[in-house]
């Protein structure tokens, strides 16, 4: 789920161990930027004004830890490309 250590540290040992807990804190911060609770994304560098609702702006912030900055601006366009793309279902999605 790409839980990090510097952002979630409150959560660890839990998430390295659980895959439940990893995915119950990634989809419970994710949910708290979709819902508006994180206005704080207001009173660092941003572009826009933080909101609730805003699938992608919070999709973005995941990556970058910002709204709507360059690098969440990148991530948003990748999910967006690997969407259109359908990447899963190409044969070589999956590791060696």
């Amino acid at each position: 789920m790409q839980n990090r250590y510097p952002y979630e540290e409150s959560s660890w040992p839990g998430i390295a161990n659980s895959t439940a807990m990893n995915a119950d804190t990634a989809y419970a911060i994710w949910r708290a930027c979709f819902d508006g609770y994180e206005t704080w994304l207001n009173t660092v560098p941003h572009s826009g004004t933080y909101h609730s609702g805003d699938v992608w702006g919070c999709i973005g912030r995941w990556d970058a830890g910002r709204w709507y900055d360059a690098q969440a601006r990148q991530y948003i366009a990748k999910v967006k490309q690997y969407l259109s793309e359908k990447i899963w279902t190409t044969r070589d999605f999956q590791e060696p």
